[in-house]
This record gives C-alpha cells, structure tokens and sequence, in this order.
C-alpha cells in the first residue's frame, strides 16, 4: 500500500502506519479515510479508490462488528444488518 499510494500512509515516528484521515463532507466535525471518494451523497455515495489494494485492517473488517459499527457511523450509515444487501463505502 505504501509504495502504491505513498500520500495514503502515515507513518508514526515508532514505525505504526495508519491510513491518513480527512474531515468528513457529512459531519461538522469527524474524519474519514482519505481513501474514499464521493461526498457520501446518494449521488455521491463514498467509494474506496484502492479497494483491491486495501489494508488488511480493512480486509478483515467484519460486517456487524464493533469495528463495522464504528466504521459505518462515521460515513452516516446505520449499522449493519445481518442479510442485508451491501451498500456504504465498498459497495461497488
């Protein structure tokens, strides 16, 4: 991911990377991974850009837990339904 899109990556001085974050379009207050695009609009809706290269932390992303839940509220979508057809983000 990285090497791909260096301006995506933060690196702590401890050598942690995380994922840069940006304000939300949505919220007054909040942030969002820099990865996604869209304004989280119906017309807009957010889509990640480097899905088939996302991080593991999003590889391994659950639907319906804690993580989800959090993940989900931050881009305004209620929280994930069992079943439920996919939709947010990564829905493509």
């Amino acid at each position: 991911m990285r090497a791909a899109w260096p301006d995506l990556v933060v690196v702590a001085d401890d050598g942690w990377r995380d994922l840069r974050r940006v304000p939300s379009p949505l919220f007054s207050t909040g942030t969002r991974c820099m990865a996604l695009c869209g304004d989280g609009s119906g017309d807009k809706p957010f889509m990640c850009s480097v899905y088939e290269a996302r991080p593991s932390a999003c590889r391994e992303l659950e639907p319906g837990s804690d993580s989800c839940i959090l993940a989900r509220q931050r881009v305004g979508l209620q929280p994930w339904n069992e079943g439920q057809t996919p939709d947010g983000p990564l829905h493509r």
